[in-house]
């Protein structure tokens, strides 16, 4: 199963821990890389997060390849 990115920052920011035993990042490391990712700003509030990412579908297929590697065109 893919995971894509954002999804593991929501995970860290619900308080999970880890996935398949692998360490998650901390909480402001997660809100750092959401940041950068989608340029917008909901600290460490989850669910705002989330309603963001329910009502931006697009981004999920154009934006998250270059969030990972920003040299990769979209």
């Amino acid at each position: 199963m893919r995971i894509l990115p954002h999804t593991l920052f929501l995970m860290s920011l619900r308080g999970r821990m880890s996935i398949y035993g692998r360490p998650l990042p901390t909480p402001a490391e997660a809100v750092e890389g959401l940041r950068q990712m989608t340029g917008q700003d909901f600290g460490l509030d989850a669910d705002q997060w989330a309603a963001w990412f329910r009502a931006n579908p697009s981004w999920r297929r154009t934006r998250w390849r270059g969030a990972i590697n920003p040299e990769q065109p979209n």
